[in-house]
């Protein structure tokens, strides 16, 4: 499973160039940058705001399933066997991504 990706168009602080950067998210919280240029890679240190974005999280999964159900039965109903067997995956590599330094 990989980490939620974005591409954005960045002045690097390596190579100084406007390039396009890869940024990676864990939750809603970008911890890391990439110049598609030069490679260059930022990592942000983001464990003091990670766990109260966890329990955010957490504390509004049952609010966005309900509204899930809601718009979409069926396709909730398809889809949350596999999320239920792959969410504990993704919980481990979102935690390694924070704690990885």
């Amino acid at each position: 499973m990989n980490a939620p990706l974005r591409q954005s168009h960045l002045r690097c602080i390596n190579c100084s160039l406007p390039s396009e950067h890869v940024v990676v998210y864990v939750g809603r919280i970008v911890s890391e940058v990439q110049c598609t240029n030069c490679g260059a890679r930022t990592r942000l240190d983001v464990r003091e705001e990670y766990l109260p974005d966890l329990g955010e999280r957490i504390k509004s999964k049952p609010k966005r399933v309900w509204r899930r159900l809601l718009a979409s039965p069926l396709a909730l109903m398809r889809s949350l066997p596999g999320h239920l067997l792959t969410k504990p995956l993704r919980m481990l590599r979102e935690m390694w991504l924070v704690w990885r330094r």
